[in-house]
């Protein structure tokens, strides 16, 4: 339908029409009060593409518009939700650039939550717009793939009132494919290398694909080769170092890392590369990059093989991946080019055969008797003798000296002396590391000796040790690469004064002046009291403690006398619950170690206590202290044990807390008194509602004796100190205590039962589903207020009604409404249970009269659920019941009892559907026009039934339905598709009438798609409309595969309006002059007049014709 079908209407009516707006104005403004404002807010979201790696970044344009009569008054909420940004590291909220329009003001920013940012939006006034950007950067390790549903929402504030609420959302799909990856390996390195030397493996990672983080393990192994072996083919390889030698195409060397474990944030550490593999990332490789590896490795010792010469083998093996933990693997992770080998031969000399030993390892006798001072010179001389066989040519020799404490080490002598007989050779050369000396190139014929003399130097003291304190010495004679030892094993274990490894290795030990003598002691020790239930600690538990109780302690920690102050010292408390499984709440605020309201303040908890990757928020631990004698209260308490996360600390223990080098000393005599304040879990909520625990949930076990009602808490307090000089603690049996507490919960002395099903197993078209439950008393008493609560997994619109009854039980009196709590005394109140989502129930409420026959034994109750949830919803509906009584109910103590029942949405291929209208603002009676893209990105379906339903504010001006219907089948080049195969749909016959278009597009290919275009006549009013595109799987069932798209669009008035108004104001005061009228009996005769005409108001804001007007 275009405009000029529409009926003609002339200026006189145009000009009657405003004269009546006038008058109807003007007595407004005379004789009564302005009416509340009112706004029309519209939100339109787009994409620049349809179809993006999961690597790629989205860009979303989000429009908001006011079509209102007035100017928002309060600020306004505006959210996009965009699934696949699910645990992604990038601060996309900050992505969002804003253009405002018509007066309208830009928020000042974004905030996060989950998959959804949102924004206050200052003010929207009328006509006024804002266009906002967003950024979404891809996060591919969310898995969040094919058709992914974006939602854009405005909401308006508070004080406004929002006149169509319908195009307060809108909603595209976009489609996301895994990132194209495709990564491969190079290595280059000898093919022949000498035995003890090291060399070099340039291993090069290369990305070809999409920009990636990439893993590169290298292995060494080493091989028999040619000959044969007695032994390991190769000792003492190893990888030496590494060093990045290149980069291209845009990956950075300062990229390079090496991994710490394997979960988010990645902790990068220093890179290097030791012992038999090396596992390093590259992150952020662009494509088309690459960067090289340079690998140091140490050939080590071949071993020799009988006969001939012959060669060992070491291999170089480099396997590329993914980083876990920001790459993307390759589609196919067993590409051949993933894996690169390099094999390096090296000499194996024919074997001979002996007995080198380690004969003696001696020191002077002074040396022996007094030790070795501080700083002071020692002397140690070890005899090594080839006791049989062949000559051992180019034997090792290592001496090693180990000085006790924390202080300076000894220093070791790089020169030894050394004297050879019976044919021998001393050591051509020496290496000195620290405290330890290599010698090689010794040869030793059979009979032949080394006589060897280390010298060197004590280190420094360490007065937090007590004497005595000795320097341990280890030395042995390695056998020669081509010379089997008869009685050699490399790794055995050191023994002092004893020949160990066989016979190659000795050990002595000398006494040092390291270390306090230690005569003199301390004693610090520690009391515990409790507990009490008064914030003073003064009166004490009668009985079990209950859960959820507040308790407290008291502790003191004394250095008792005589004693020196001590230096470092440490002090805490912890509590150990019995093992209760999920008896008590998982609530990490409400329990344990922390400040109870109306008590005095405590100690704070430390600002730099880490917990779940953040810094744990300080809070009052409700932990207080006195301090005696000279002691010093520590400024902050730290957490011994607990749990939590989120930067929220549960402590189940705490401990004094000073930051480094700020602990003070603690003086002889003086004491350190804390009152704890401890709040025991409390118990599940559903057992808290009841009021009992059923006899079927066990209690758990705790240190004791346990039973069925009642087990023990076990509450530690623990000091622990040190002194410089050091002092030996005289009584260790003080620095612990403990307190047992019992804690006793009620167990249920009747039984109850419930049932609930689903009476719509799957997800209707029309989203309606109904749940029946049956609670049913089963004890022997009868119950006078039983209490029914029910919630659902996502909150909708729901009922609740009794159905039926058995054995006299009664129905509720009056009609259970949603979201608000009726109590046994009929008062109303909000709803704190939580459901299945963890949010509020919907239902919470308590029925019959106490001592009523509510529910006599045996007796059953039936209520029908049922919850309509909105016609968008494609998810599945879970819900669960409780059953219990109120807790004044009476007849012993009642349990609660759940059930649950789930309505299904059946799986479905994964269809994507993106509704776009142009123009989004427009004249009303203008032609819009939508583009529709629908997409099936999972298996070729048999059919699938598309549907766009005519909102009726557009049927007057479309009687007939949409217009300009075109479809063809969409190919690679429209962007909409996933890379790769694209298949081939053809459009199907499409009917369009008032009620909309339908069609149902059979033999529906895996990756393709068609593209609609149709066109609307926008209403001859101003209005927000919103138009909803769905298509289906089954006509009778919501599927997971089905998909929906909203868009809207809205027309203005004004264009039209003021090609006239100054006519129509001087019409209309020509008038009020001759009637002579007040104004506002004026404006409401005006009023009246204009209905008399029929109505012609409405007509009179249809476009003007460009034709002059006749009549």
């Amino acid at each position: 339908m275009s405009t000029s079908s529409l009926p003609r209407l002339s200026r006189g009516r145009i000009v009657t029409s405003f004269i009546a707006i006038i008058g109807v104005m003007a007595g407004v403004a005379a004789g009564g009060a302005a009416q509340a404002a009112s706004v029309d807010l519209v939100i339109n979201v787009t994409s620049d593409r349809g179809v993006y790696s999961a690597s790629d970044t989205a860009v979303y344009t989000v429009r908001v518009d006011n079509r209102g009569t007035e100017s928002t008054s309060t600020p306004s909420t505006v959210t996009l939700t965009v699934p696949n940004m699910a645990s992604s590291p990038v601060a996309w909220e900050q992505n969002v650039t804003c253009a405002a329009s018509g007066g309208a003001v830009c928020p000042t920013g974004f905030t996060r939550s989950g998959t959804t940012i949102s924004a206050a939006i200052p003010s929207v006034p009328k006509n006024g717009s804002l266009v906002f950007t967003v950024h979404a950067p891809g996060w591919m390790l969310n898995y969040v793939r094919n058709a992914v549903q974006v939602t854009a929402t405005i909401a308006a504030g508070s004080g406004d009132t929002e006149l169509q609420t319908v195009t307060d959302s809108s909603v595209i799909n976009v489609l996301i494919h895994d990132p194209a990856m495709d990564y491969s390996t190079e290595a280059t390195g000898p093919a022949d290398a000498p035995a003890q030397t090291t060399v070099y493996y340039d291993v090069v990672l290369r990305n070809t694909g999409e920009t990636n983080s990439v893993y590169s393990e290298v292995v060494l192994a080493a091989g028999v080769g040619t000959g044969s072996a007695s032994t390991a083919p190769i000792l003492d390889y190893g990888f030496a170092g590494v060093t990045c030698q290149n980069e291209t195409g845009g990956a950075s060397c300062a990229n390079l890392t090496m991994i710490a474990g394997d979960s988010l944030p990645l902790i990068p550490i220093a890179v290097n590369a030791s012992g038999l593999s090396a596992s390093l990332g590259v992150t952020n490789m662009p494509s088309g990059s690459s960067v090289t590896l340079r690998f140091a490795v140490q050939t080590g010792r071949p071993a020799c093989t009988t006969g001939q010469a012959a060669t060992r083998t070491i291999t170089v093996t480099d396997t590329v991946a993914s980083i876990f933990q920001v790459g993307w693997p390759e589609a196919s992770p067993l590409n051949p080019d993933n894996v690169a080998t390099v094999l390096t031969n090296l000499p194996a000399l024919p074997c001979t055969t002996g007995d080198v030993s380690t004969v003696s390892l001696s020191q002077p006798s002074g040396q022996t008797s007094a030790g070795i001072a501080l700083g002071g010179a020692f002397e140690y001389t070890a005899l090594y003798s080839n006791l049989s066989g062949d000559t051992a040519t180019n034997a090792d020799i290592e001496f090693a000296t180990y000085w006790p404490g924390a202080g300076d080490r000894s220093v070791l002598s790089g020169s030894p002396t050394c004297v050879p007989s019976g044919g021998a050779t001393c050591p051509t050369g020496w290496t000195l590391n620290g405290s330890s000396l290599r010698g090689t190139g010794a040869v030793l014929p059979s009979g032949g000796s080394l006589s060897i003399t280390y010298t060197g130097t004590g280190g420094s003291d360490d007065q937090t040790i007590c004497r005595p304190r000795s320097m341990t010495i280890d030395t042995r004679i390695l056998p020669p690469l081509s010379f089997i030892d008869t009685n050699f094993v490399p790794n055995g274990v050191y023994t002092t004064n004893q020949q160990t490894q066989g016979n190659n290795a000795r050990r002595v030990i000398t006494q040092t002046d390291v270390g306090s003598p230690c005569a003199e002691s301390h004693d610090d020790s520690v009391q515990q009291t409790g507990p009490f239930t008064d914030p003073a600690a003064t009166i004490p538990l009668v009985g079990p403690a209950k859960p959820g109780q507040t308790l407290y302690f008291r502790t003191s920690f004394t250095n008792q006398t005589p004693s020196p102050a001590y230096t470092s010292y440490y002090l805490g408390q912890g509590v150990q619950m019995p093992s209760s499984g999920a008896l008590f709440t998982t609530s990490t605020i409400d329990r344990w170690f922390r400040h109870a309201d109306g008590d005095p303040t405590g100690i704070p908890f430390t600002d730099d206590y880490l917990i779940g990757g953040q810094v744990a928020a300080s809070f009052d631990t409700g932990v207080r202290c006195t301090a005696h004698g000279g002691a010093t209260c520590p400024p902050l308490l730290s957490a011994s044990s607990g749990n939590g996360g989120g930067g929220v600390v549960a402590m189940s223990g705490w401990q004094g807390y000073w930051k480094a080098g700020q602990q003070p000393l603690m003086p002889a005599g003086s004491s350190l008194d804390f009152i704890s304040t401890y709040k025991v879990a409390q118990l599940a909520e559903r057992y808290t509602e009841a009021g009992c625990v059923p006899t079927s949930v066990a209690f758990g076990t705790g240190p004791g004796a346990t039973t069925a009602t009642v087990a023990n808490m076990r509450v530690t307090a623990t000091i622990g100190a040190s002194t410089i000089p050091a002092t030996f603690d005289r009584n260790v049996s003080n620095d612990s205590t403990e307190v047992l507490v019992p804690l006793e919960i009620t167990r249920c002395t009747n039984t109850l039962a419930i049932t609930k099903t689903a009476l719509t197993p799957t997800m209707p078209l029309d989203r309606q589903v109904t749940y029946e439950v049956v609670v049913t008393n089963t004890s022997a008493s009868f119950l006078d207020l039983p209490r029914l609560i029910d919630g659902f997994s996502t909150d909708a619109p729901a009922t609740i009604t009794c159905t039926a009854t058995t054995l006299g039980a009664l129905c509720p009196t009056f009609t259970p409404r949603e979201d608000q709590r009726r109590f046994a005394d009929g008062s109303t109140g909000p709803i704190t249970f939580t459901g299945l989502s963890g949010g509020p129930a919907q239902f919470d409420f308590v029925w019959g009269t106490a001592g009523q026959q509510t529910m006599p034994a045996g007796s059953s109750v039936t209520f029908q659920v049922v919850v309509h949830y909105p016609s968008t919803y494609s998810g599945s509906s879970s819900n669960i019941a409780y059953f219990l009584a109120d807790q004044t109910a009476i007849g012993g103590a009642w349990p609660v009892v759940n059930a649950s029942a789930s309505v299904t949405t059946p799986p479905g291929s994964a269809l994507a559907l993106n509704k776009r209208v142009n123009p989004v603002v427009v004249k009303a009676g203008e032609v819009v026009t939508f583009t529709v893209d629908i997409v099936n990105t999972g298996a070729t379906l048999p059919s699938a039934s598309f549907i766009d339903e005519l909102d009726s504010i557009l049927v007057p001006t479309n009687p007939t339905g949409y217009s300009n219907l075109t479809c063809r089948s969409l190919t690679s080049a429209d962007n909409v598709l996933s890379p790769g195969t694209v298949g081939v749909t053809e459009c199907p016959e499409f009917t369009s009438n008032s009620s909309g278009i339908r069609g149902l597009i059979t033999d529906f290919t895996s990756n393709s798609g068609i593209r609609l275009t149709y066109t609307a006549v926008a209403p001859l009013t101003a209005e927000s409309i919103p138009n909803i595109a769905r298509i289906m799987q089954d006509d009778a069932t919501v599927t997971r595969g089905d998909a929906f798209s909203q868009s809207n669009f809205l027309t203005y008035l004004e264009k039209v309006v003021e090609e006239t108004v100054d006519t129509a104001v001087k019409d209309a005061d020509r008038v009020l002059a001759s009637t002579g009228l007040s104004l506002p009996v004026a404006g409401v005769a005006l009023a009246i007049l204009l209905l008399a005409l029929g109505g012609v108001l409405m007509l009179s804001l249809r476009p003007k014709e460009s034709a002059t007007d006749t009549e």
